[in-house]
């Protein structure tokens, strides 16, 4: 049953909900080892994606011409020491670098699994970096 709330959000998340995307994530990690909590965390992510309107903006991008990326990355299962890289790519004018108020617009969203095992959050936060500077890197040759 939460392999089946996971895929309905999942799809969800990633055509029309990008709010959900973290949730889902943090529940398909759950799925090898699933308890009672993790499909009642499911239901509640199900409701709130069911119950809450999003509205999203287009903006047109325009004179925004810089990119950048946060990297971000949660640790998911102290046990077996998952870590998720989240990485937002993001367009903006020149303003940003001087520290000053600006307009953002987001460009592209990676979340998933570090891609190998790292025993602490240093390594983690190092090994998300570089995925985030590969993601920038590949959305800037579009």
């Amino acid at each position: 049953m939460l392999r089946q709330i996971c895929g309905s959000i999942q799809y969800a998340a990633v055509h029309t909900r990008p709010d959900l995307a973290a949730k889902v994530g943090e529940l398909q990690a759950a799925i090898p080892c699933g308890r009672i909590e993790h499909l009642i965390s499911a239901n509640r992510v199900l409701y709130e994606a069911e119950t809450k309107a999003v509205s999203l903006m287009i903006v047109p991008i325009g004179n925004l011409k810089s990119l950048f990326v946060h990297s971000v990355t949660h640790l998911l299962n102290r046990l077996r020491e998952i870590h998720l890289v989240t990485c937002p790519i993001f367009a903006t004018d020149g303003k940003l670098v001087g520290n000053h108020r600006t307009v953002i617009c987001p460009v592209a969203l990676s979340s998933r699994k570090i891609p190998r095992v790292v025993r602490s959050t240093l390594s983690a936060e190092a090994v998300a970096l570089g995925s985030a500077l590969d993601c920038l890197s590949w959305v800037r040759i579009f």
